[in-house]
């Protein structure tokens, strides 16, 4: 549920980036306001890549080693069950 309310906080500041950025354009803003808004979006790019790819399952070694130990530490807690 975190993942889609970060996803669409993302794609939404993406777009108004984006709409800032066609606006200024059209306005002549000074160069200093692209060193801010340029770096964000793509960051903004890169957050939704890493999301989208969390959320459809294709993680990264990190996420996969921490999902195995949670998944070990479950199997170790239902053998101690058992033995009890």
């Amino acid at each position: 549920m975190l993942n889609i309310i970060a996803l669409i906080g993302n794609i939404i500041s993406l777009f108004g980036f984006l709409f800032m950025i066609i606006r200024n354009i059209s306005d002549h803003e000074p160069e200093p306001f692209y060193i801010i808004i340029i770096p964000l979006v793509i960051l903004f790019v890169i957050n939704i890549y890493l999301i989208s790819e969390i959320y459809k399952g294709n993680i990264s070694l990190y996420f996969k080693r921490k999902r195995l130990e949670e998944e070990i530490k479950i199997k170790e807690a239902e053998n101690k069950l058992k033995n009890l």
